[in-house]
């Protein structure tokens, strides 16, 4: 059946992808250098500042990509996923290229000695993480410097060290250079560590515009929502919108495969109890939790209450050095071995079997793929689904631009189908992947970008006015009970408005009913103690405010963490700063997107869509 068949030849078709690649290498070799860029095998696909980019670059970018997705995966890449590699290699290929032309434009380079005193002082990651450098599971530098001083070391090693670090060198020097003007003065320094360590504590009173002042005291003008629609059209101009028809089938694993799973995790018990097999040399091959393997399974020491659910019963309950009945949590089935406990702290190792879908489950899940497939084309989406008794969501609306379909999650690789332009209305697409499972789309309408009119927003702008003037109304009644010379207790029993007492808290902490970074915030350290403020915006309410008391700064403490602070904070501009120059290199650069010239190419992963 189709689906089936697709999923069984994925390596064949990367085979023969990466042979048509190397056939555009060659083929491109051969072209004339006159003929147009638009056409032949490997036409240009991107313009970055007028530096052109061909589309075996850009497909050799992308495969290299993806190959790190799924060498990292521990399933398949979906649809979805391979969409969203593509969309971020896309950028990421803008960003390599920008990158490289400011470094010929500040002709920045790396000398011998430089790659050299690198490969001395700072080994490549993929080295340093090598099991073969490993002592302990730490980087031994002694056992680095011996293998490469080896006279046998082979010479292609050397040289991708060389190119990692031609390719790497420059660009941190690039950094340096840009982040070389940051400096944090100790004025900095000290509103950082007073923004952190002094405390207010306040008693409030809140007033609620949604609930203190009634709706119906308010009322908004024809010529006020005219007015504010002028003011604010911009806000009301509306993406293209695409309707569909979605049929989704989960790719969740049966009943008959968690009970699968919990049969072989018991039968692993089994033989873990009985000596035939070591638990720690199991953990280390067949855990699927890859972050504990590595150490034999291990868990560490945690707290009761550290671990959720049924996993984390069974820590205190089940006897020390004794294998736990298989445990379900969502992530699958779980052996526990509780190692050492004391109190209320534990120590545990655990093996994780993963519940995936069987070969029945999932023959029988394309089955319905293929025939609802073949039942829509023949037909329509309906009656497929209706045929098959499958659940269709209608006239299901998607917008241009985003990842998301009610009902289907993220999604974008659907939404590009849906709004690209060979897509014709009644189409059906292939059907897509993602973590929720697979899905179908029959497109039924296409609506283009534009502005909302007036009356299709006057009831929202007429809510927001609304909105608007309640909440003055509130300021106004807050700063006339203030203006009265009443306690804040005297305005809390005569209004009826809540009156709270907060703990201590800092200027950068989230407050209560008073929000975080807000007017009110801003109120409490600049008030002095026991006077009365406000009104103040405190986020959905408005509040008067009594400073009962704030605490001073330590200078000692100051002296003590300055450095320290400075560091973190120089650490973070610069990281800024670095994260600015980028964004205004991109905003600058004359991008051009030609994917479009792969339209033919619809089921290419290097395509748009």
């Amino acid at each position: 059946m189709v689906m089936r068949a697709m999923r069984d030849s994925a390596k064949w078709v990367m085979l023969i992808l990466s042979i048509a690649f190397v056939g555009w290498l060659v083929l491109d070799w051969v072209q004339s250098r006159q003929s147009s860029a638009a056409t032949g095998p490997n036409p240009v696909v991107l313009t970055v500042n007028g530096q052109e980019i061909r589309l075996a670059q850009w497909s050799q970018f992308l495969e290299g990509r993806l190959d790190v997705a799924r060498t990292n995966a521990q399933e398949p890449l979906t649809d979805e996923q391979v969409r969203q590699i593509r969309e971020a290699s896309w950028e990421a290929l803008i960003s390599q290229v920008l990158l490289d032309q400011e470094l010929d434009r500040l002709s920045i380079h790396i000398s011998d000695a430089e790659i050299q005193e690198a490969f001395r002082t700072t080994p490549p990651p993929d080295l340093m993480g090598h099991p073969a450098f490993q002592t302990d599971g730490r980087f031994d530098y002694e056992k680095y410097r011996q293998f490469f001083a080896d006279q046998v070391v082979d010479e292609v090693l050397l040289l991708q060290i060389e190119s990692y670090y031609r390719g790497v060198l420059p660009r941190q020097k690039l950094a340096e250079r840009i982040q070389s003007s940051v400096y944090v003065s100790d004025d900095e320094v000290w509103r950082a560590f007073r923004d952190r360590s002094q405390t207010a504590r306040v008693r409030f009173v809140s007033v609620d515009p949604a609930t203190d002042v009634d709706a119906a005291e308010i009322t908004v003008g024809d010529d006020e929502i005219r007015a504010y629609y002028r003011e604010h059209r911009d806000d009301y101009e509306r993406p293209a919108t695409a309707v569909v028809n979605i049929v989704s089938l989960s790719a969740s694993p049966s009943a008959a495969d968690s009970a699968t799973t919990a049969a072989r995790a018991d039968s692993i018990r089994r033989l873990i109890v009985a000596g035939e097999a070591d638990f720690v040399e199991v953990a280390s091959t067949l855990s699927a939790d890859q972050a504990t393997a590595a150490s034999g399974g291990s868990l560490g020491r945690f707290a009761r209450g550290d671990l959720a659910g049924p996993l984390g019963e069974a820590a205190f309950t089940t006897a020390v050095g004794e294998l736990s009945e298989p445990i379900l949590s969502p992530r699958g089935y779980h052996l526990l071995r509780v190692d050492t406990r004391s109190g209320d702290t534990a120590t545990a190792s655990h093996i994780l079997f993963e519940i995936g879908l069987s070969d029945d489950t999932e023959d029988a899940l394309f089955d319905v793929l293929d025939e609802l497939e073949g039942i829509a084309l023949d037909q329509n989406l309906r009656v497929a689904a209706d045929s098959l008794s499958v659940p269709i969501r209608e006239s299901v609306t998607l917008t241009e631009d985003t990842e998301f379909v009610p009902g289907a999650g993220a999604l974008g690789v659907g939404v590009d189908w849906a709004f690209d332009p060979t897509t014709l209305i009644g189409d059906l697409s292939q059907f897509f992947e993602n973590a929720s499972g697979f899905h179908m789309l029959e497109l039924l309408e296409v609506r283009p970008a534009g502005t909302f009119e007036l009356e299709q927003v006057e009831t929202s702008i007429e809510a927001l006015l609304i909105q608007q003037k309640r909440r003055e109304t509130a300021r106004q009644r807050a700063a006339a009970a203030l203006a009265d010379g009443e306690t804040l207790a005297d305005v809390a029993e005569s209004k009826g408005w809540p009156e709270q007492v907060t703990q201590p808290f800092t200027r950068i902490q989230f407050v209560p009913g008073l929000g975080r970074d807000t007017e009110a915030v801003g109120e409490a350290f600049g008030l002095p103690v026991g006077q009365i403020g406000g009104p103040a915006d405190a986020g959905e309410t408005v509040v008067l405010l009594e400073v009962l008391e704030r605490s001073e700064p330590s200078l000692e403490a100051f002296e003590a963490a300055k450095e320290g602070l400075r560091a973190q904070l120089t650490i973070q501009q610069q990281q800024q700063q670095l994260g600015q120059w980028l964004q205004g290199l991109r905003d600058r650069a004359e991008v051009r997107d030609l994917r479009d010239r792969l339209v033919q190419q619809t089921n290419s992963p290097f395509g748009t869509s």
